[in-house]
């Protein structure tokens, strides 16, 4: 499994970017399952690659990485409590 939160580098200027394209290029082409979090990292990866290739595609970077390692996410916590108050 791959795990990528972040893009490598200034993708956006063409004269930093081909280490970024390399690593993209190098993940899509790889074997397994590979998870790409945050808006940035989608950006790239749609850039120098195909999203098909990869195995989840998520913009919420930063909350999938909190949900991933167990941790409550604030919006859900609140729709949990919402749930249980009584209805009047």
């Amino acid at each position: 499994m791959i795990f990528v939160n972040g893009p490598a580098g200034v993708f956006e200027q063409d004269l930093f970017a081909v280490g970024t394209r390399k690593l993209w290029q190098a993940i899509a082409a790889a074997p397994g399952y590979s998870v790409i979090g945050g808006g940035d990292s989608v950006s790239a990866a749609a850039r120098f690659t195909d999203l098909a290739d990869y195995g989840y595609v998520c913009t919420a970077g930063g909350a999938m990485v909190r949900f991933l390692s167990g941790k409550k996410l604030p919006l859900i916590a609140a729709m949990e409590k919402a749930s249980r108050r009584q209805l009047v």
